[in-house]
């Protein structure tokens, strides 16, 4: 899966491995701009095992995750509704999940019962707002597959 993107979309610990590097092969220097053929003027070079990580989060550090109970996860129903968007198509993964993250923060739940720390219950507004980090070394747009029939 070297030089592949891999896209993640949960919540999830970072690790503190150490990185040794992957070999790749490049399919063509003619993809690379002059500054980057001067430093691979070979046709394979490494690149570090953590490139090319996509990873979205439904929430930002230390904040609950929170969800309709009728139609479910914020993240996840604004994650697809972007992704069923014709725009979506023709834009950078950078670029919707920017308005995802949009959505997700313009949801709102009113009357949600918290629990303070003396056992008393009160009523509050909540809010979320989603996340992501980015370990890719290219531009990434997800375009439908063009089928063609003979």
């Amino acid at each position: 899966m070297a030089g592949k993107p891999k896209l993640v979309f949960v919540q999830a610990c970072k690790g503190q491995k150490i990185d040794k590097g992957s070999k790749i092969q490049v399919d063509g220097l003619g993809q690379l701009r002059n500054e980057e053929q001067k430093t691979f003027n070979k046709q394979s070079f490494t690149i570090p095992n953590n490139a090319d990580f996509f990873v979205a989060f439904s929430t930002c550090e230390g904040y609950a995750s929170l969800r309709d109970t009728n139609d479910g996860s914020w993240f996840v129903q604004c994650l697809c509704k972007q992704l069923e968007k014709e725009e979506t198509h023709s834009m950078s993964i950078f670029q919707w999940m920017t308005k995802v993250n949009r959505m997700v923060a313009m949801e709102q739940a009113d009357n949600v019962p918290l629990m303070l720390e003396a056992g008393q219950v009160i009523l509050e507004r909540v809010k979320q707002c989603s996340a992501f980090t980015s370990r890719l070394t290219k531009d990434l747009i997800l375009a439908p597959k063009v089928t063609r029939r003979n």
